[in-house]
């Protein structure tokens, strides 16, 4: 008698369990004590999709319609893949480089009273820098642990998994101001609908509003939370790094969504976002500073000029409101402000990287060989 489709499937999911245990055997039995959660995590994680391959493979799932089976199968199979792809080359393949960049980041989350766990950093990242929340695993490029201007955005991906976790009671202040930005954003869009209804504004930005009342719910007020948390502990560096990558990389300062949602706001934005930020904390004259490279910087583009419809996407009272409750959020969640007389090791080598480089460019190489030598020592 012929095999059938299930047949397959039950041999398939003896196979994924197979896969779930060598997977286990491949988590190293000698790694510090910053890896020791993602550890746990995994193992579990591990353990528990074990179990349903060899379930499903037994015979478990035969009671379910078909179409049940093969989604059932199907998200066994994405749990593991992403235990394969995001958890495991974290523990698997951890270099000398990963483990630097781990307790560098354990040191950042001791600093500015992290509320959660850190995460554990693996250089493996095609992307630039990103976080995983489920397995508080950050990805950074290959080299970057060997520089100093680019790691302000540790705080940025820092910021992500405390958005990312619904029900921790400690970060309910994070969550709460995080849903007044949304709801304001979703009133203040409204507004305009209305008012094309009402024949006050062309309907052309109808359009445009409703793309950005998603935007903003979607991914834009995150960005901006980010934003501001990582200006809040760090302080001016995170302003000049943003900068910086703005500099390298062949983006319009003051895009919009016109062709439909983005997942980032506009630089621009996110600069003005930043430097309230800088002004809340007392940082009045490097806010100045780097408003006054932006503007040189912007100014050099193909584009500098800046549309209606930014204006229309990123309303000022609205950023305005982000930064106060991003900023509220942060403090009321126990972190350590970066005022100008904040303490921390790697909040003030970060910061001082950028003060050297602005006085002294010729010779900031070596200053920065020396400080990030300094930064990694045991």
């Amino acid at each position: 008698m012929a095999s059938t489709l299930d047949d397959f499937l039950e041999v398939t999911a003896g196979q994924m369990a197979e896969r779930g245990r060598i997977l286990l055997s491949k988590i190293p039995r000698s790694l510090s004590s910053e890896y020791q959660g993602l550890v746990a995590t995994t193992r579990d994680r591990l353990k528990t999709n074990i179990t349903r391959f060899s379930e499903f493979a037994g015979g478990s799932a035969r009671n379910f319609s078909a179409s049940v089976r093969q989604r059932l199968f199907r998200r066994h199979v994405d749990d593991l893949d992403l235990i394969e792809y995001i958890a495991l080359p974290a523990l698997h393949r951890a270099t000398e480089d990963d483990r630097r960049l781990t307790s560098l980041v354990a040191r950042i989350c001791r600093e500015i009273s992290y509320p959660l766990p850190a995460p554990v950093v693996t250089a493996l990242s095609m992307s630039y820098f990103g976080i995983d929340p489920m397995f508080h695993v950050m990805r950074v490029p290959l080299t970057e642990g060997n520089f100093l201007l680019h790691l302000p955005d540790l705080y940025h991906e820092l910021a992500h998994p405390l958005l990312a976790d619904e029900h921790d009671p400690t970060l309910e202040p994070f969550r709460k101001r995080f849903r007044r930005v949304i709801d304001a954003s979703t009133r203040h869009f409204a507004g305009d609908v209305s008012a094309v209804m009402r024949g006050k504004i062309p309907p052309d930005l109808a359009k445009l509003s409703v793309t950005a009342e998603y935007c903003w719910a979607e991914s834009w007020t995150t960005e901006f939370f980010c934003d501001v948390f990582a200006a809040a502990t760090l302080g001016p560096a995170f302003a000049w790094a943003h900068l910086h990558l703005h500099s390298k990389r062949p983006r319009q300062p003051f895009g919009f969504p016109g062709l439909g949602p983005t997942s980032h706001p506009a630089d621009s934005a996110r600069m003005t976002a930043i430097a309230l930020t800088l002004r809340k904390l007392g940082h009045e004259q490097d806010a100045v500073a780097v408003e006054a490279r932006w503007t040189e910087l912007v100014n050099r583009g193909a584009d500098p000029q800046c549309p209606p419809e930014y204006h229309r996407c990123y309303p000022e009272q609205l950023v305005e409101a982000c930064v106060t409750e991003a900023f509220e959020a942060t403090r009321e969640i126990g972190c350590s402000l970066a005022v100008p007389e904040a303490a921390g090791t790697v909040r003030a080598t970060l910061n001082q990287a950028w003060v050297e480089m602005w006085r002294e460019p010729a010779r900031y190489l070596d200053w920065e060989r020396e400080a990030v030598g300094r930064l990694h020592a045991p």
